[in-house]
């Protein structure tokens, strides 16, 4: 009888030490998941990113936003833009590497909003914390109609600004960004935001195409007959570093 009642009394407390273990191993696991959570944004929040509006351009069915990463240690994957016409807002997100002191442009293409009904533009930093992405708060945002940064085709230069004539014509000294025209983007300028009046202009300051780096035109030579082998492709346009063996073409 004794014997039966203390093998009773064992079995029971080894059930409740086992039980006590699996509660033990419950709890640890929740616990632990709090932890690593904790972690993720004691991590994330012990990096101070800063992130700045620097120059707006509105177009018909766009916005342009160039935004500059200000000092501070951390790693972002993305930046949110939070739009607002005072009622609704729309928010997107654009992928990003920016870095320290870095400055990027954005095209915003709202689907939701109107461009000429939104008041308010913010924007907040997207962190990588392990396989997960958060959102970091609000660090910097602008009031459209009272707007404070430059908007480019006003007709008013402003901070940031080569120029500002009003227009979106890039065959004047303005370009569309508000940049002044140079030689070698592709537009013939008479005369360009440098005053050089340009005869033409191909996208590169390379001679010997036709169209030289200072913008002017220039003879392109063809040789009638191929050349040597040494010359690649058999022809010569420009300097080959063969003889041809045919008449010399110009073509002006």
């Amino acid at each position: 009888m004794f014997n039966k009642r203390g093998m009773s009394q064992i079995v029971t407390t080894v059930i409740i030490v086992v039980l006590v273990l699996v509660a033990i191993g419950i709890v640890w696991g929740v616990v632990g998941n709090l932890i690593s959570e904790s972690s993720d944004d004691v991590s994330i929040n012990s990096f101070t990113i800063g992130l700045g509006l620097e120059k707006v351009l509105l177009e018909e069915d766009s916005i342009i936003i160039d935004v500059k990463r200000k000092s501070g240690e951390g790693e972002i994957v993305g930046i949110g833009f939070i739009l607002n016409d005072g009622i609704n807002s729309e928010i997107i997100e654009k992928t990003t590497d920016l870095q320290e002191l870095e400055v990027n442009s954005f095209i915003l293409e709202p689907e939701e909003l109107s461009i000429s009904t939104i008041k308010d533009i913010s924007i907040y930093p997207i962190y990588s914390s392990g396989s997960k992405e958060k959102k970091g708060n609000v660090v910097d945002n602008i009031n459209m109609e009272n707007l404070e940064v430059p908007v480019c085709g006003n007709n008013t230069k402003e901070a940031g600004e080569e120029c500002d004539d009003g227009n979106a014509i890039e065959t004047d000294r303005c370009s569309n960004n508000c940049t002044l025209t140079l030689c070698g983007d592709g537009f013939i300028q008479s005369p360009n935001g440098f005053n050089l009046t340009e005869e033409c202009d191909d996208g590169n300051l390379i001679n010997e195409d036709g169209c030289d780096n200072g913008c002017q035109e220039e003879p392109i030579i063809i040789c009638e007959n191929y050349c040597d082998l040494e010359c690649p492709n058999g022809t010569v346009q420009g300097s080959c570093g063969c003889e041809c063996q045919g008449e010399i073409i110009i073509i002006f």
